[in-house]
């Protein structure tokens, strides 16, 4: 695992998040994903079938229109395991204006055979 290739994996998992790509999303988590969001719940969120509701139910209102961009991206990599840490700064439309939401993360990224997997997310407020 080297850093570039985990942060084009993560701008692929990211984008199928926002665009309502579950598919791609399955494809990118650990069926065993847990989560902390802090807008969602005060607790862990385990497995896919929350952020597969939520994503069926156009929870990001980013479908129509977004932009990711991440700083202060740091990748720390320890053998077959990668903790990617950034401030995620999402740029969308609403009724035809731009709005940013930011907030900072933390993604634990396991190589599993030769495919990546996202199996920890943890979200704290970026403002």
């Amino acid at each position: 695992m080297n850093e570039k290739s985990l942060w084009k994996f993560l701008e692929k998992h990211l984008n199928a998040i926002y665009s309502g790509d579950f598919k791609t999303y399955e494809e990118t988590s650990h069926k065993d994903l847990t989560l902390y969001e802090w807008f969602v719940a005060p607790h862990r969120i385990e497995g896919l079938s929350f952020h597969k509701f939520m994503m069926e139910n156009n929870w990001a209102s980013t479908h129509d229109g977004f932009n990711i961009h991440l700083t202060n991206k740091k990748a720390q990599v320890y053998n077959d395991t990668a903790i990617l840490t950034y401030t995620l700064i999402i740029s969308y439309k609403n009724e035809g204006k731009i709005e940013h939401k930011v907030v900072n993360e933390t993604r634990v990224v396991i190589k599993f055979g030769n495919t990546l997997k996202v199996v920890h997310v943890h979200k704290s407020p970026g403002k």
